[in-house]
């Protein structure tokens, strides 16, 4: 087996085992939202919840547990690369809370009625609201939190002593792109410093950090100042 192919096998299993770690922590954090919001619903006080509603809790949260991980299935949660994660992973996060949510509501009273108590009584709303709150912030925030950790790892680890100053021609939407993609790869050794921007309304203006010194006759001005 040639090196490059050792490398991608070590590199796929690394990927399996963060996406199994991710599923584990889901299953976990599901169960411990909802489990959260039964208990702030009754005063922060476990002894307090009926036993109906703990009950109710338990034969609702598996199903809606296997659904909730499906749809993370579904939507390539589990294929992201969270080093790279952003808008569009907070958005699929965010619809599948919601889509879950909402089938919470339905599956927890049926099985509420059927199992618990044969009558029209229901489980707490604050319960749904509260946990499925508590379900999109734990979700999110452990793969943000994984995200940070790996950039910061990143620049810890870089060996360049040199780094170069990089000027951006274009304070647009791809010079800011390209900044940000220069900041989370610092094996390049290069560092922006500011961008250039014929555009008025952007000069003297700050973009993550980074100044619009001027423009296009202000390059000159600004190289030597690096120097």
């Amino acid at each position: 087996m040639s090196k490059e192919s050792k490398k991608f096998d070590r590199k796929l299993k690394q990927w399996e085992i963060v996406s199994f770690l991710f599923a584990i922590f889901d299953i976990v954090a599901i169960a411990f939202a909802f489990l959260i919001a039964l208990w702030l619903r009754f005063d922060c006080n476990f002894s307090s919840i009926p036993e109906k509603y703990l009950q109710g809790y338990l034969f609702s949260i598996v199903p809606h547990i296997v659904i909730t991980v499906a749809l993370f299935v579904l939507f390539h949660l589990y294929n992201s690369v969270w080093k790279f994660a952003g808008y569009f992973e907070f958005v699929r996060i965010a619809l599948v809370t919601i889509a879950t949510g909402i089938s919470n509501i339905a599956i927890a009273q049926v099985l509420y009625n059927v199992f618990v108590i044969h009558d029209d009584s229901r489980m707490p709303i604050s319960y749904f609201v509260f946990g499925t709150m508590f379900q999109f912030l734990f979700c999110v925030g452990i793969r943000f939190s994984y995200r940070t950790i790996q950039l910061l790892r990143k620049r810890n680890n870089s060996d360049i002593d040199y780094v170069k100053p990089v000027i951006i021609y274009g304070a647009g939407d791809a010079g800011r792109l390209l900044a940000k993609d220069i900041a989370i790869t610092p094996q390049l050794g290069e560092k922006v410093v500011a961008f250039i921007d014929d555009n008025p309304e952007m000069q003297k203006r700050l973009i993550d950090g980074i100044k619009v010194v001027g423009g296009r006759e202000d390059v000159l001005k600004t190289v030597a100042d690096l120097h």
